[in-house]
């Protein structure tokens, strides 16, 4: 044989070793990306279940929190509402009500003060302040109405 053919030979064999280990390792790294193909499915699957539970509590949790706030605006109402009025009428006494209980919270304020400012008559406002102080919500020194700051109450009546 002469150089030229042994060098072809030789080329010949190395290219085939070279194919069968690019076989090889293709086939190896097809298998790993089949696995981690595996992998992330399951991985994806479980974070799907995960966010779907953690949806359901959430709603659970949203639900029963508005409900028990629902439930207190209720009571809060039934409390310092409960007038007999129902409907309309009741509706229009509460917003009333709220916005003479915001005003005073500002500060000092005269009945004269709160009727301008909201546009009520005194027949409105008259039961609405009388309802408020027995609540102890607000209370009249010399004519002006405060909100009453139970915190301050307890400050008070520790330092006595």
């Amino acid at each position: 044989m002469d150089i030229p053919t042994l060098i072809s030979l030789i080329a010949g064999i190395v290219s085939i070793v070279l194919a069968i280990c690019s076989l090889v390792l293709s086939f190896v790294f097809y298998k790993w990306t089949e696995n981690t193909n595996k992998d992330m499915t399951a991985m994806s699957k479980s974070i799907t279940e995960r966010t779907n539970y953690l949806g359901k509590l959430f709603d659970k949790m949203f639900d029963s929190t508005f409900s028990l706030v629902k439930a207190d605006s209720e009571a809060m109402r039934h409390h310092l509402f409960n007038s007999g009025e129902v409907g309309l009428v009741s509706e229009r006494k509460e917003d009333k009500t709220i916005d003479v209980f915001s005003f005073i919270k500002k500060g000092r304020k005269t009945k004269q003060e709160i009727m301008n400012h909201l546009s009520i008559s005194e027949n409105i406002l008259t039961p609405i302040l009388t309802k408020m102080c027995d609540s102890k919500l607000i209370f009249e020194d010399d004519g002006h109405y405060h909100f009453c700051d139970n915190s301050q109450d307890d400050t008070e009546s520790s330092d006595v």
